[in-house]
């Protein structure tokens, strides 16, 4: 593509460039190519190991790949350099969940919506964690928060309903 093309020079004239090597990896991503978008996140922290950016695309492409052990100190690196980044926190939530540690996770979620309060995907992922920690009321409460922020948000609906039925609410 042209934006790779163009990242790409980018990288080769520019070599010390955080943000070149930072945009390689999003393009690069988004092509379906991680292990590569991978490696250019891991050139552009070397280069700027502050750059909550590119630890978090990084910690992210982790979790798009189910690589739950590796994006954890990932994500917790991003949020050491940004403590208010939404997406970290929600990331580091979904990470909680898959290992069954249900009240990590809530935390994470929570940190997410209260510096996001519109972030559907972390209203649904707090649900999800209350029905791991058996608390289906509160979870219905997250579930309609994030078919609230979105109501495209098809997972939470379909949880929100089995939820209503796993609570006896029918009508």
């Amino acid at each position: 593509t042209a934006a790779l093309e163009s990242f790409t020079r980018a990288t080769q004239s520019q070599p010390q460039s955080h943000l070149a090597w930072y945009g390689c990896g999003v393009t690069v991503v988004e092509m379906g190519r991680p292990d590569e978008a991978l490696e250019a996140f891991d050139r552009a922290i070397a280069l700027q190991p502050d750059s909550h950016l590119a630890w978090l695309a990084k910690g992210m492409t982790l979790v798009d790949q189910q690589h739950w052990d590796e994006a954890l100190p990932v994500l917790q690196a991003t949020l050491d350099h940004y403590p208010e980044s939404a997406p970290a926190w929600y990331g580091l939530g979904i990470v909680h969940l898959h290992a069954n540690r249900a009240m990590e996770a809530l935390s994470a979620f929570e940190s997410s919506v209260e510096l996001q309060a519109d972030f559907d995907l972390a209203w649904y992922g707090k649900g999800l964690a209350l029905l791991q920690g058996g608390r289906p009321e509160e979870a219905l409460e997250a579930l309609i928060a994030a078919t609230t922020a979105n109501p495209q948000c098809t997972l939470a609906w379909i949880h929100q309903a089995e939820t209503l039925e796993q609570l006896g609410r029918r009508d």
